[in-house]
């Protein structure tokens, strides 16, 4: 039997919640910042086809590439900003 879970269960569950809420977000910054790397790299590619390539359809594959890396970085906002409110509230009813 584990001391720490006998002589203060209560304590140490939510310790371990607020734990597993700290991985959460931590694991939440991390896809954030996965998609903020995805939205510049269409950027970049974007950027790329404009500078090496000269044709009517190097510039909608252009704009294509920066409006989807626009838009993919907006997501990964949004979506972090989200799961970041739904933390806080969970972690107001744990009672931190």
């Amino acid at each position: 039997m584990d001391t720490v879970n006998s002589k203060h269960p209560g304590k140490n569950s939510n310790l371990r919640d607020q734990l597993a809420l700290d991985r959460t977000l931590l694991a939440s910054e991390s896809t954030f910042l996965a998609f903020l790397r995805t939205g510049l790299a269409f950027i970049a590619g974007g950027a790329a086809v404009l500078k090496f390539l000269q044709s009517e359809l190097s510039l909608l594959i252009t704009v294509l590439l920066i409006s989807l890396g626009i838009m993919t970085m907006i997501f990964g906002f949004i979506r972090y900003r989200k799961m970041r409110e739904r933390l806080a509230a969970i972690r107001s009813r744990i009672g931190q």
